[in-house]
């Protein structure tokens, strides 16, 4: 089983649209078993909007869940667990 934490700060706004994933990083000796996802905290006024980490392929992703022009300096933290092989 694997236990990640995610952080990270943007440094400029950008803009993310509905459903389109952000890649932030790769899973490089570990297979995820499955899909997971997990529901993000950010540091943003936009509370309405969901925001989600996904692991799938390897990949750890970030999105929401409309179209959102994310602020700059905003933080981003979500911790998820998902079980893993070797590989």
């Amino acid at each position: 089983m694997a236990l990640i934490n995610i952080g990270w700060t943007n440094a400029g706004s950008f803009h993310s649209n509905a459903w389109e994933s952000t890649r932030l990083c790769r899973m490089t000796e570990w297979k995820p078993v499955m899909e997971g996802h997990q529901v993000a905290c950010e540091n943003a006024d936009k509370f309405h909007y969901s925001m989600f980490y996904w692991l799938t392929d390897g990949w750890i992703t970030w999105q929401t869940s409309e179209a959102w022009q994310v602020p700059e300096n905003c933080w981003h933290n979500a911790t998820f667990n998902f079980l893993v092989t070797r590989g």
